[in-house]
């Protein structure tokens, strides 16, 4: 027996992404590889079946790429790719099936990297190349063993380099000769007739006036003196083709000709091409050459003549763009890579020729008829590169193939595909329970799935189809509660339909109409929901219960008159509870409880003294008395959940006790011990939910310790008996 439970347990950790040993000899929560993330702050969570609900104020769920990935010709990840912890402006091929990325972060998967980095063809850090430049790296230009960096640095591999260095391909070793210096940013580097071409901000290169664009020798990074071509405002891109370059920026003036943001030159000497001439009426960031066409991108209307939005192709003797080859995107386009007959597009657009393409797209050279391509980041891309038949793209997104779902959205158990259902209330989802097959949905929504739905709703989750089940609160509900045949709310409404029900209210499950008789009028807000036997307790921002004084913590009958014989009073609102064991477990940003109210209802009499309980509390469920446990959160707890024999508790708080425990952290039911499981998010964590051994916590954080694991993390807690017997 022993042995076929190990056997599944270990199953399990496989099939989670853990090591089977680092499964089995674990005695804190292990957080899920594989589940997605969200665009936004998660409130809400519950689970049914093999379903979790997700509720609060995002826009796009989907796969925690960090901020690159490797994708196949449909778009679809393929591949491994470590994560990056910022924003990828430049990529290129290696040479040997790898990429070389450069941009503003910092780390690559748990290794420092500053602004740089080499990918081997397996997916993996190159740990030999870390030349680590002080700043952004805007530009790359790979020539044989040699790569050329622009960007906004100071230093690069131990050297003094502004903006500007030379590198060893293979250690990433910086050259000591070649030093051209300018004086400010290089966005764009090209290379043809042993000259190294660059374009940016600057305006002077190696002490000599150079106006945006230069040409430098390979020797020790000098300006050619013949080489003269300054352009009055910035080179964003370069490209060549056999004896011409084409650059395109913001400029409009190149030495004493007009260029309205681009412009072709000769590779030999500088001289500006006097017919090739395409005018755009506006920036220019990106250029691709083709054969016999010239593709760019920017941020323009008109180029070569006729109306292009932002992607166009052009003439190359006259500049003129290509009447039947028409590609419209709808937003700024950063970046192009040609690869065949395909075109690839980076930028901050929505739709390609009215197409849904967003920040990632690709059409044919030959129409520029719109591709299956589509990633679909969540945000703006800023690069990509091919290499045989793989692709690598990086940008400001962190999610690639991902879904748009507005505020509430459904995964699989694990969290790691996301299911069709798309019900896109219009505002946040603050509160959510299950009954059967009956989802109800809480928060300040006017909308939900197609449906008028004043900020209560309810669907069939069989069907995904919203309930012709309509209470309308005039006010926010956050916090739900099902009791048999009861649907309990709390909120900020004072009203549930035409009846008055102030801040809490109980109401037919089945056709939402109110209880008229459960009118327990707390005089406000009522944030949290806990049930043991037919004692409800709330929690919120009131002082009064009716007309009697209950400071932020009450007990009620499910008929809504209030439990006289049961007071615990908080000197401040109480953010969330829940009932275990023949206890209540309440957090909030109070700083003292009691178990009296004192004459005027001052909860601080100076005798006797108030519980030391600061941010959460254990109290007895039959009479609210404070119980000698107290793990010590040093400031505001919002969440709780709990799984035997541990509460895990979240919020703002940074120390719990003498430990450093930043925004979550779990305590014995018991003795209040605080856990050695520190899970280390970077910021505020608002919600939690556990069911079958599965820890959710949503908030507004971007990593979770190292992982960057923006606002969602599912943890497992132990090996659910449920799936033990699915892997037998």
């Amino acid at each position: 027996m022993f042995k076929t439970i190990v056997l599944r347990s270990l199953a399990l950790a496989i099939l989670l992404g853990f090591s089977p040993l680092s499964f089995a000899l674990s005695l804190y929560p292990s957080l899920v590889q594989g589940a997605c993330i969200t665009d936004g702050t998660v409130y809400s969570m519950v689970k049914s079946g093999e379903t979790i609900y997700l509720g609060g104020e995002f826009n796009y769920i989907g796969p925690d790429t960090g901020y690159g990935a490797t994708v196949n010709d449909l778009g679809v990840l393929s591949g491994a790719f470590p994560k990056m912890n910022g924003i990828i402006r430049v990529i290129i091929d290696d040479g040997s099936g790898g990429w070389i990325i450069g941009g503003d972060f910092t780390k690559v998967g748990a290794t420092t990297r500053l602004h740089l980095a080499r990918i081997n063809a397996a997916g993996t850090l190159d740990a030999n190349f870390h030349p680590d430049p002080d700043g952004s790296v805007w530009a790359l230009k790979r020539v044989g063993t040699t790569l050329f960096v622009g960007g906004d640095f100071t230093h690069i591999g131990g050297f003094a380099r502004n903006f500007i260095a030379a590198a060893n391909l293979a250690t990433g070793g910086v050259s000591s000769s070649w030093a051209p210096e300018t004086n400010n940013r290089v966005r764009a580097i090209e290379f043809a007739n042993s000259t190294v071409f660059l374009g940016g901000d600057f305006v002077t290169v190696h002490g000599e006036n150079r106006g945006h664009l230069a040409a430098v020798n390979t020797s020790n990074g000098a300006p050619l003196g013949n080489w003269v071509a300054n352009a009055n405002s910035t080179v964003e891109c370069l490209a060549v083709s056999g004896s011409t370059l084409y650059a395109g920026g913001s400029f409009t003036l190149v030495n004493t000709t007009t260029r309205n943001r681009i412009a072709a030159f000769s590779v030999s000497t500088g001289a500006v091409n006097s017919t090739w001439n395409p005018d755009s009426w506006g920036n220019v960031s990106a250029i691709a050459v083709g054969s016999g066409v010239i593709y760019v991108g920017g941020s323009f209307s008109h180029i070569g003549g006729l109306d292009r939005e932002n992607l166009a192709a052009l003439n190359t003797t006259s500049g003129a763009a290509i009447a039947n080859w028409r590609a419209d995107a709808d937003g700024a386009v950063h970046s192009l890579t040609l690869s065949a007959w395909n075109l690839y597009i980076a930028g901050r657009f929505s739709h390609i020729s009215g197409k849904d393409r967003r920040g990632l797209a690709a059409v044919y050279t030959f129409s520029g008829a719109v591709e299956e391509f589509d990633p679909n980041p969540n945000l703006d891309a800023w690069a990509i590169a091919v290499s045989g038949s793989k692709l690598c793209v990086g940008g400001e997104f962190y999610m690639l193939n991902g879904q748009w779902r507005h505020n509430l959205a459904a995964v699989d158990r694990f969290g790691s595909h996301i299911l069709p259902w798309r019900p896109d209330p219009n505002y946040g989802v603050f509160a959510m329970t299950m009954s059967g097959s009956t989802l109800y949905v809480g928060g300040k929504f006017s909308s939900i799935g197609g449906a008028n739905r004043l900020r209560l709703a309810a669907f069939d989750t069989l069907t995904g189809n919203v309930m012709n089940w309509s209470p309308n609160p005039d006010g926010e509900v956050r916090a739900l509660l099902i009791n048999g045949s009861t649907l309990f709310a709390g909120g900020y409404f004072h009203n549930i339909g035409s009846q008055a029900h102030m801040h809490v209210a109980a109401m037919n499950k089945d056709t939402g109409v109110p209880i008229g008789s459960f009118n327990a009028s707390p005089n406000d807000g009522v944030k949290a929901l806990a049930l043991s036997g037919s004692t409800l307790y709330i929690g919120g921002d009131f002082t009064t219960v009716g007309t009697t004084a209950r400071l932020h913590l009450a007990a009620l009958t499910t008929g809504g008159t209030l439990v006289n014989g049961w007071l615990a009073n908080a000197d401040r609102n109480v953010n969330a509870l829940a009932a275990y064991g023949g206890y209540l477990y309440a957090a909030g940003n109070f700083e003292s409880v009691t178990n009296y109210i004192a004459a005027g209802g001052d909860p601080h009499p100076a005798s006797p003294p108030p519980s030391p309980n600061k941010y959460i509390v254990k109290l007895a469920l039959s009479d609210g008395a404070i119980q000698s446990w107290n793990p010590q959160p040093d400031n505001v707890v919002s969440g709780l959940a709990i799984e035997p024999p541990n509460i895990y508790f979240c919020g703002i708080f940074h120390y719990v006790g003498i430990s450093e425990h930043h925004f979550l952290a779990g305590a014995n039911l018991v003795t209040g011990a605080v856990s050695n499981w520190n899970p280390n998010p970077d910021y505020y964590i608002y919600g939690l939910y556990i069911k079958d051994h599965m820890l959710i916590a949503g908030g507004e954080y971007s990593n979770m310790g190292t992982d960057f694991r923006p606002h969602l993390s599912l943890f497992a807690l132990q090996a659910p008996a449920s799936d033990w017997d699915h892997y037998e």
